[in-house]
C-alpha cells in the first residue's frame, strides 16, 4: 500500500495557465517531485508520482491555493 501525501501549492495565474487537467497536472509535477526528493528525502523517479486528486477553492483572487493529493507508485524494475 502506497503512502498518500498532500501538498498545498499556490498558483499565481490559475486558471488562465491551464487549458485542461493534464496541463495542470504536468505543471504541478515538478513541485511534487521537489517535495518528495528534497522535502521528504525520498529516492524516487519523476515517473513514480501519481496525482490522485486536485482540490481548488474558487475565490476569484490570485494566487489560488491548490491542495494536491498524491502518492508514489512502486518502482518497476526493467528486465
Amino acid at each position: 500500500m502506497s503512502k498518500l501525501y498532500t501538498t498545498i501549492i499556490l498558483l499565481e495565474d490559475y486558471p488562465d495557465k491551464f487549458e485542461n487537467t493534464k496541463a495542470r497536472d504536468i505543471s504541478i509535477l515538478p513541485t511534487l517531485y521537489a517535495e518528495a526528493t528534497t522535502g521528504l528525502g525520498l529516492d524516487i523517479n519523476f515517473e513514480q508520482i501519481e496525482i490522485l486528486k486536485v482540490e481548488t477553492e474558487e475565490h476569484g483572487s490570485s494566487p489560488l491555493e491548490v491542495k494536491v493529493k498524491w502518492q508514489i507508485k512502486p518502482s518497476v524494475q526493467a528486465g
